[in-house]
């Protein structure tokens, strides 16, 4: 499974992609939530925490370097990615 992850200056929106047949993928459980004044470590381990350890993450950013920052630190300390 790879998790992409699209971050805006609020919200951030992801989906998982995974294979659907041997040479075909798509894009299933698309969410998205609000992280605002709470920080957006503890709104990804909230939404993040229970998933299976993805190949990879992609994502895309609007966001400030420091929500940018937390994202890849999460992702790096929870995955190794």
């Amino acid at each position: 499974m790879i998790l992409v992850a699209d971050l805006g200056n609020s919200r951030i929106k992801w989906g998982r992609v995974a294979a659907a047949s041997k040479n075909d993928e798509v894009l299933e459980q698309h969410k998205g939530i609000r992280y605002g004044e709470e920080g957006l470590d503890h709104v990804l381990e909230s939404a993040w925490g229970a998933l299976e350890t993805p190949k990879a993450l992609v994502y895309c950013a609007v966001a400030p370097e420091a929500v940018v920052s937390e994202l890849v630190h999460y992702a790096n300390s929870r995955w190794q990615l």
